[in-house]
């Protein structure tokens, strides 16, 4: 019975080694160098100023201005890209007030630490953060969004922000403080 036991754990260490053996020689396909219907397939092909974006007044008026941006491949999924990202906040276009404040910022995505601080997994977007003094807020604030490449291509969105925060309430205009 012994020595059963001893050839049974033998076969068994040799069976296991086999087929371990078998499992482990799988080969690998050759890498290829992608061709250009695939390096562009999955390059940007739209740019959107993600809903997450908002402009944020804290309690001791310390305003925070969150850019979400989200670059889209041809199948519509979120993607990385390179360029140089501009953003520009100024008052939105419906309130038919001239353009008083203009805020603009860019973050070159072609410097691959800049890319890779500025890009979130989380949320698969390129975020920028910024504190602005609270005259600068449009009373109506609209991001626009452009990714100029080097082809020379441009890629832009916009969007109207909401402010959140406890200081969002909404302010009269000056002019209609001095009317009264």
């Amino acid at each position: 019975m012994r020595h059963f036991c001893q050839r049974l754990a033998r076969a068994a260490f040799v069976g296991a080694t086999a087929v371990g053996g078998v499992i482990g020689c799988e080969t690998t396909p050759a890498v290829t160098a992608p061709t250009d219907s695939t390096s562009t397939r999955f390059a940007p092909l739209t740019i959107e100023v993600h809903p997450l974006s908002h402009i944020y007044i804290q309690d001791d008026g310390t305003v925070v201005f969150d850019a979400a941006i989200e670059l889209l491949d041809a199948d519509d999924f979120p993607t990385r890209g390179t360029g140089v990202l501009e953003l520009e906040l100024h008052q939105g276009n419906r309130s038919g007030e001239a353009i008083m404040v203009r805020r603009t910022w860019s973050r070159d995505l072609n410097e691959a630490p800049v890319n890779a601080a500025t890009f979130d997994r989380a949320t698969r977007t390129y975020v920028v953060r910024e504190t602005l003094p609270l005259a600068e807020v449009p009373r109506l604030p609209r991001l626009t969004a452009s990714l100029r490449r080097h082809d020379g291509s441009v890629l832009t969105d916009a969007a109207d922000l909401p402010i959140l925060g406890p200081g969002a309430e909404p302010k009269p205009p000056a002019e209609s403080a001095q009317g009264e």
